[in-house]
């Protein structure tokens, strides 16, 4: 999970609570504020986590839509789900605060035609519900196939 400095308080305090909730279940997260240190190959680190990430979970924003970086990042996971066992991988899109534009946006629209998305806003609640049904159920998938989800193999992705 990464935030931009010019990111709403909101969608700050929606990546951190996402962040907390999954922790709670006693699931690892790659998260950048926590998990990137100063001096860090950051670009390096991002690639090491999504390649080992079983779970991509892009916060899909319109700093996520309008950002280079964070769309390579989507890319790269998906490419992995090609390539892999898609049974092993999940990409869980989560949308956030999304101007019309960027829900009209060629990357958003290809997204949503593919991927069922998680809607944050207004019911966050409902949301989280619905987005720790699915994580669940990927974890159990991962277990039954004797594959240990463990540190920084679930990827959140907020923007660069």
């Amino acid at each position: 999970m990464f935030r931009k400095n010019g990111d709403s308080g909101s969608s700050i305090r929606n990546c951190d609570g996402l962040r907390i909730h999954i922790e709670a279940l006693d699931i690892d997260v790659w998260y950048g504020p926590t998990t990137l240190g100063g001096g860090d190959e950051w670009l390096n680190e991002i690639k090491t986590g999504i390649d080992n990430a079983f779970v991509f979970i892009p916060i899909i924003t319109d700093h996520f839509l309008f950002s280079d970086i964070c769309i390579k990042e989507l890319k790269h996971f998906q490419k992995r789900m090609e390539t892999a066992d898609a049974k092993d991988l999940k990409l869980i899109p989560i949308v956030g605060q999304l101007s019309s534009r960027g829900r009209g946006s060629d990357i958003f629209r290809s997204i949503a035609e593919k991927y069922h998305y998680i809607e944050f806003h207004p019911r966050m609640a409902d949301a989280l519900t619905s987005f720790t049904m699915t994580l669940q159920a990927q974890i159990a998938r991962c277990k039954n196939r004797n594959r240990r989800i463990g540190e920084s193999q679930i990827m959140t992705v907020e923007t660069a």
